[in-house]
């Protein structure tokens, strides 16, 4: 079959698990509501901090300005904007 490892009835995984990241304003640490795989890219694109199976995140030595934090699990991935004062 097509999707040998999706489950039938079960399409929605990805959207019911998806991680909050808080604050998304940021002094000294983020956080993630579950363990994931945490990628910070500045706006120009260059990777300014990467961590594994980890619930926060220091970005205190991070400059002021917009960061893409993305988070990756078993369910996938997804990329949410932060600004770190």
């Amino acid at each position: 079959s097509k999707n040998a490892d999706a489950p039938t009835g079960i399409n929605n995984t990805i959207a019911n698990n998806e991680v909050k990241v808080y604050p998304t304003v940021a002094t000294d640490n983020i956080n993630f509501s579950e363990v994931c795989d945490v990628t910070v890219t500045s706006i120009s694109g260059a990777i300014v901090a990467k961590a594994s199976n980890v619930n926060s995140l220091s970005v205190a030595s991070l400059s002021a300005g917009i960061y893409f934090v993305t988070v990756s699990n078993n369910n996938g991935t997804q990329t949410t904007k932060i600004v770190k004062r």
